[in-house]
């Protein structure tokens, strides 16, 4: 049937709602080269979608639906979802008897019937989630995992039903343990737990209770930028997020063998009294305040330009030409280069020719 049934343009169209297995004794067939999705592979020359291994494997796991004692070959079986059998077929058949045998096949099996592009379509945003989710990524699983759970397949509802729960569970958890620390005056430990489920876990109560209790914290920063890199010289990008970790990106002209810029990465955290400091000079400067007008620059002239993002909602940004003078802007810029030369010391995270489009996680590109 292989030569003829199976690759009939009917079959194939009607088949779409099946899953065709082949399942073959320890014969060999022969083998051959070809490449599968750029990479070389071995198929079998009679079933040529697959290894001999694969369909000889196949018939050992189908033993249970053959029948005992001496049978006809080939013979087709049908089996449903939960592993039924439905009936089979002994002998060749042609491609209008097998059409006849799916149409009998379907009607005999109870729900929607999906093609195999509609069921990856469907169970897309499950594997999406489940991926998301271990690799802690919780807010992109809780969305992927939420679309799944609207499926109506319970293999696939199921499972994301219990990835929502696993998430639910650990954002309370996060929450409670924040809230704790809050109360008893430890906002070092609060500020990082409340920002992560706040970022983690948005569309949750525990994510939206998070984000109502960081507002309350002093200087409830969210994400703050310097970009202040010059396309010829050089510089540094800060990034610190409102957990007070952050990264520096240090560039500057490579060496000789190495042509453009070129970039290292470090990472730092701010401890009680850097934090301290920040909030003070973004109040004292009134930072959201600050006009700087414009001009014409040169090629040459660096324009560093700092952004806030508060978990109130506030934001602003301010840019300046690097020969100019702007007290407020200056008395943040000087601190963040400050803080970018501290980090500049610590362990070397990456380095390599410069990406002007690199942001850290929580930092949107």
């Amino acid at each position: 049937m292989e030569a003829s049934t199976l690759i009939d343009p009917r079959v194939a169209e009607a088949a779409k709602t099946v899953v065709p297995v082949v399942a073959h004794g320890p014969l060999e067939h022969g083998t051959y080269e070809t490449v599968v999705d750029g990479v070389t592979a071995t198929r079998c020359r009679l079933y040529r979608n697959l290894e001999c291994s694969d369909h000889q494997a196949t018939h050992e796991a189908l033993k249970p639906y053959q029948p005992s004692g001496r049978f006809r070959i080939p013979f087709t079986v049908w089996i449903d979802p939960e592993g039924n059998k439905i009936f089979r077929r002994d002998g060749w058949r042609r491609p209008d008897e097998f059409l006849f045998d799916i149409r009998l096949a379907l009607e005999k099996v109870p729900g929607p019937h999906r093609t195999r592009d509609e069921y990856l379509a469907l169970i897309r945003p499950l594997d999406e989630g489940l991926a998301a989710l271990a690799a802690g990524r919780y807010a992109e699983a809780a969305e992927k995992l939420e679309q799944a759970r609207r499926s109506d397949a319970a293999e696939i509802r199921d499972p994301a039903e219990a990835g929502l729960k696993q998430i639910k569970t650990m954002g309370e958890t996060i929450v409670t343990a924040a809230k704790a620390a809050a109360k008893s005056g430890r906002t070092r430990q609060a500020r990082p737990a409340l920002d992560m489920a706040a970022r983690q876990f948005p569309s949750l109560e525990c994510g939206r209770e998070a984000l109502e209790l960081i507002k309350k914290l002093p200087f409830p920063l969210r994400a703050l930028t310097l970009r202040d890199v010059q396309g010829l010289q050089g510089g540094r990008n800060v990034f610190l997020r409102g957990d007070g970790s952050g990264a520096v990106q240090v560039v500057a002209p490579g060496k000789e063998g190495a042509p453009g810029l070129q970039e290292r990465r470090f990472e730092f955290a701010l401890d009680a009294r850097e934090w301290d400091e920040l909030a003070k000079l973004v109040e004292s400067h009134r930072f959201f305040e600050i006009r700087i007008p414009d001009r014409p620059g040169s090629p040459d002239e660096a324009r560093p330009t700092l952004s806030l993002e508060m978990w109130t909602g506030e934001s602003g940004t301010a840019a300046k030409w690097d020969g100019d003078k702007a007290a407020d802007f200056d008395a943040v810029y000087a601190w963040l280069l400050a803080r970018a030369e501290a980090a500049s010391k610590n362990r070397l995270k990456a380095e390599g020719p410069y990406d002007p489009e690199w942001r850290p996680a929580g930092f949107a590109k």
